[in-house]
This record gives C-alpha cells, sequence and structure tokens, in this order.
C-alpha cells in the first residue's frame, strides 16, 4: 500500500508495508508530516546550535540543501537518511554525496558549498522553525504529526497507529503489518 505523506518541502508517495498488486494510493484523508532534519535552533544564519555540536549541524545544513534540490521525499529520503548516520561530515558526504550510487545527479560542489554557507544554514534554520509549531520539546528526528498534530507513538510504532487510529475502514495491508 502507498500512502500520501508530506514533508517539509510538499507532497509525496511514500510506501507502507507492501505495495498492493496495482501500486495504488490509499486515500484515508490523514495528512502525515515527517521531518528528518536533525533538532537545530538558529537565531540568524551566522550562529545555529545542535543537540550533538557544530558536526551536527553541518550535517543538518548538508541534510537541509539535499531536500532544498531534491523536493521529492521519494528522491531525498535514502540520501538524508544516510548522511544522518554516527559519523562526522566529512565522512558523511564522501559517503552519501560523493557517491553516486547513493545520490545520483546531485551536484557535489553545490551541496558542498550549501551546506557550508549562509545558504544551508538558512535553511536548517526554516526546519528547526518548522519543528516548533509541533513543539518546542522535539530535540530528534524522524518525529511525526499527522493531522497537523504531533503523535510521538508514531515515532516508534507508525503502521501500528495508522492502522489503528486513523485507517477506516482498515486496508488489508494492516492485517499483514499486526502479523
Amino acid at each position: 500500500m502507498l500512502i500520501l505523506i508530506t514533508t517539509r518541502s510538499g507532497f509525496t508517495v511514500a510506501d507502507f508495508s507492501q505495495p498492493t498488486q496495482d501500486n495504488s494510493i490509499v486515500e484515508q484523508g490523514n495528512v502525515v508530516t515527517v521531518d528528518v532534519v536533525g533538532e537545530s535552533r538558529c537565531p540568524d544564519t551566522t550562529r545555529c546550535t545542535c543537540q550533538h555540536g557544530p558536526e551536527e549541524c553541518r550535517k543538518n545544513a548538508l541534510q537541509a540543501c539535499v531536500i532544498d534540490v531534491l523536493p521529492s521525499a521519494v528522491d531525498y529520503l535514502d540520501i538524508v537518511a544516510c548522511i544522518q548516520g554516527p559519523s562526522g561530515f566529512s565522512e558523511a558526504f564522501t559517503k552519501c554525496i560523493a557517491n553516486p550510487t547513493v545520490s545520483g545527479k546531485l551536484d557535489q560542489n553545490r551541496m558542498f558549498q550549501c551546506a557550508n554557507s549562509d545558504e544551508g544554514r538558512l535553511l536548517m534554520a526554516e526546519h528547526g522553525s518548522g519543528s516548533l509549531q509541533f513543539g518546542a520539546d522535539i530535540y530528534w528526528v524522524p518525529w511525526i504529526a499527522i493531522n497537523g498534530l504531533r503523535i510521538p507513538a508514531a515515532e516508534q510504532h507508525f503502521e501500528d497507529v495508522l492502522c489503528n487510529q486513523y485507517f477506516v475502514p482498515q486496508p488489508p495491508e494492516c492485517q499483514t503489518a499486526q502479523a
């Protein structure tokens, strides 16, 4: 089954469990927001602080730059997830941006310049301020909001929350997800 997901950059179709035979979109009337850029606070574009320090800020800026260039989550989610790993900025850049198998046709120089400039910090600040609308206590990613409300249980049990609280009637894939 495919469900409609909205990220900071707009709507996209994201995979949920196993696709149906016809890869149809399940219309449930719910909007799911998933923010994948790490927690950061930027009072201006020259000063940002991140939960895990300057390296995390550089990686958060890189993620925000990737999302800016690839506005569809289908295109950027794997790259952003790669960057989010435990490595530092240089290793993440080499592994996730300089590797065409992961990053596709991203312009490496453009991504490096963006992540290390006011542009990257501004994009990161936009993600940070967007998170604040769901609560000042969000210090991790990914966090999930459904229909404009942050749902902490969905961060650990996404399929269960969707199937048991939002999908009426439940699609057949919910039975598989619960098995």
